[in-house]
């Protein structure tokens, strides 16, 4: 799995040393000449970029016109295309309309699972997998409600529908890290993006964490980075490598030395 994680603008450069490619909200790129700066970087370095609609930042579907405006700008390398939080018949809709209207734009096209019952969840998946695109899973939607806890729902479903191990697929974002020794033998799980790590630390906390950071990219943009932060920043960040790797010796260490 390749690993990416969100870090405000002030960050953007130390990102390059430890993400595994690039991955860019577009209310960012809109919002600060640093990303859009950033992403020309990131370009002509030919480093691996995807593109996000920002549905969690933004709380609302993105307008696909205008997304696929910034697509033909920008050529990113994969992009998700404009979705629906837990509503099965409109995400469908917003995917049908973008095949129909944007499906010779650049880019690999990258469909998110949204629903209100694991039901619905498996017959997007089965839909969504007879085209030929990357298929995402989402941290936090509310069919999880029914697990005691995000980490276990958004596990069950993946096990649980007939996944077609040809297909790349992504995984949206994380409640905790540690969710993530779980998915240590799929192969078809190409790349996973979380800012989880980097928020941890802004909030003065290194690994192991197991609960969700309170705090967003967003409300760290204009915070200063001191050294604790960064140093806290890049701890987690390889503990976070760590994890994905499912090395416990290595973890165990590391609690054991603070």
């Amino acid at each position: 799995m390749l690993v990416s994680h969100e870090a405000p603008k002030s960050l953007l450069d130390l990102s390059l040393s430890f993400n595994d490619y690039d991955y860019f909200l577009i209310h960012q790129i809109f919002k600060f000449q640093e990303y859009r700066d950033f992403f020309k970087k990131s370009k002509d370095l030919n480093r691996r970029q995807i593109l996000d609609n920002s549905l969690y930042e933004l709380k609302e579907t993105f307008d696909p016109d205008v997304f696929a405006d910034y697509i033909k700008e920008l050529k990113p390398s994969e992009y998700l295309i404009p979705d629906c939080f837990n509503d099965f018949q409109k995400n469908l809709d917003l995917f049908d309309n973008w095949m129909s209207k944007y499906c010779d734009l650049p880019g690999l096209k990258i469909a998110t699972i949204h629903g209100k019952t694991m039901k619905e969840f498996q017959d997007a998946y089965n839909i969504f997998k007879s085209y030929d695109i990357k298929i995402a899973f989402n941290f936090a939607e509310d069919a999880y409600k029914q697990f005691p806890s995000p980490v276990e729902g958004r596990y069950r479903f993946i096990n649980s529908v007939n996944i077609d191990r040809t297909k790349k697929h992504h995984l949206l974002g994380c409640t905790n890290a540690s969710e993530f020794f779980y998915y240590r033998n799929f192969e078809w799980i190409d790349t996973i993006d979380t800012s989880n790590p980097i928020m941890s630390a802004f909030e003065g906390n290194r690994y192991p964490i197991f609960s969700k950071p309170k705090l967003a990219v967003d409300d760290t943009q204009d915070t200063e980075v001191t050294k604790k932060i960064r140093d806290d920043v890049l701890y987690n960040v390889t503990m976070f490598k760590e994890i994905i790797k499912n090395d416990k010796s290595k973890l165990h260490s590391s609690i054991q030395r603070r």
